[in-house]
């Protein structure tokens, strides 16, 4: 869960982890304001990037390359918008490489709690706990104000 406490420690650390480059990708211009938020709440950090798709002319294709240039050899965390859609589907490719770590349905909680994630052998387990975290999360919340107010 993110709290108060862990967005100044995620601020502090940068949520550097070693080797990891963090990719936001969506359709239109969502994983700019993703990336924004992120941004806001934990601060600046170069290994986290937005992808745009569809907002210019540019094949997807030529902007992945240009993002991964240079970076083939880090593992990759790629977080996109929509289970089945265009991009998710494209960047399903990325799983031919054993660097690469795929994250569908994403939300800013879920990003955050992936760029506090901390070093630990098994990257694949943490991601799916961040995943049920965020997931856990999401809710009604008039059925919760409902519920507490028929407790009283």
């Amino acid at each position: 869960m993110i709290t108060k406490l862990s967005i100044m420690a995620l601020k502090r650390t940068n949520g550097k982890r070693n080797n990891v480059k963090y990719l936001i990708a969506s359709h239109g211009e969502y994983a700019a304001g993703l990336a924004s938020a992120v941004r806001r709440l934990a601060g600046e950090n170069p290994d986290v990037t937005a992808l745009c798709a569809y907002t210019d002319e540019v094949p997807l294709e030529t902007h992945m390359q240009k993002i991964m240039a240079g970076h083939e050899a880090e593992t990759w965390i790629i977080m996109t918008d929509l289970l089945g859609g265009s991009v998710n589907q494209y960047m399903m490719r990325s799983l031919l490489k054993p660097n690469c770590h795929l994250l569908t349905g994403v939300n800013l909680e879920l990003i955050l709690n992936v760029l506090k994630l901390e070093e630990t052998d098994d990257l694949a387990a943490d991601l799916q706990r961040c995943v049920s975290e965020a997931q856990n999360r999401i809710c009604y919340v008039n059925s919760i104000i409902q519920k507490k107010g028929s407790e009283s």
